[in-house]
């Protein structure tokens, strides 16, 4: 849907390595236009996008309480909504 026309992304955050060189990958190959990729949003500073969204787009990080991982919960660094 994102790729779709009139859909234009402004930037990534990306915590992960793999999925971050997926998003790379795509870029190159032209699924995604060109965009800024974060590695961690507590030091992505949205202040400079400001007015230049009309869709924020976003997934709550599941790593800290997914069944296929350590499942440490609010305890794990990756949680980052207390």
């Amino acid at each position: 849907m994102l790729a779709e026309p009139g859909f234009h992304t402004r930037a990534f955050v990306e915590w992960e390595d793999y999925p971050r060189s997926v998003l790379i990958a795509a870029q190159r190959e032209g699924y995604f236009a060109p965009a800024p990729i974060w590695d961690d949003l507590r030091s992505f500073d949205a202040r400079p996008f400001r007015g230049a969204f009309d869709i924020v787009l976003a997934g709550y990080p599941c790593q800290p309480f997914s069944a296929a991982g350590k499942r440490g919960g609010a305890d794990d660094p990756r949680h980052l909504w207390p």
